[in-house]
């Protein structure tokens, strides 16, 4: 791997908040560091997962519940699959809390009621 390429991986690492297993899973998922980084929620998008338990949930679902090749020298324990679950329970808890409903439209309503007055008489039809 070149040296650019290394430096790519640890600001990954970095920003992500990654550990040395999630990165082997992520290497091993075919991931490359850009995306990573570009997976990494903002405060309006609450539905999605932080970049740890996406990685982590990609790979459980291709792999099962094995070690990454490059991670299993370390102490690195995978989640089991009630862990698993229970990340992308908590993760859909978090995405339910945000309000369901946009913003109301004021120019909308206020055209509505104007309709309405009009319909009912309350409104001078002719400057109307």
């Amino acid at each position: 791997m070149s040296k650019h390429r290394d430096a790519d991986w640890a600001d990954a690492q970095q920003r992500c908040r990654l550990s040395v297993e999630v990165m082997a899973m992520a290497k091993e998922l075919g991931l490359n560091p850009r995306s990573l980084i570009k997976n990494i929620p903002n405060r309006s998008e609450p539905w999605k997962l932080p970049v740890k338990d996406w990685v982590q949930n990609m790979y459980f679902k291709r792999f099962g519940n094995r070690t990454p090749h490059s991670s299993r020298h370390e102490e690195a324990h995978p989640l089991t699959h009630k862990e698993n679950q229970s990340l992308l329970t908590s993760a859909a808890a978090r995405a339910d809390t945000q309000p369901a409903a946009p913003p109301p439209n004021l120019l909308r309503e206020a055209e509505n009621e104007l309709f309405r007055k009009a319909d009912h008489g309350e409104v001078d039809e002719v400057p109307f």
